[in-house]
């Protein structure tokens, strides 16, 4: 949930979706989701090189 709460970066992207970005170690954690009436829908979650 730190990504979410607490990102470094964060962009706008397409259908009303969010990417939300962490640096953890010297890895680069890419969380796209979208906020519902209800909460946080998670898309994905990639980690990256």
């Amino acid at each position: 949930m730190t990504t979410l709460e607490n990102p470094e970066r964060t962009e706008d992207t397409i259908k009303g979706r969010k990417n939300s970005y962490r640096l953890i170690g010297d890895r680069l954690l890419k969380v796209t989701y979208k906020l519902e009436p209800h909460g946080i829908l998670v898309i994905s979650a990639v980690v990256k090189d």
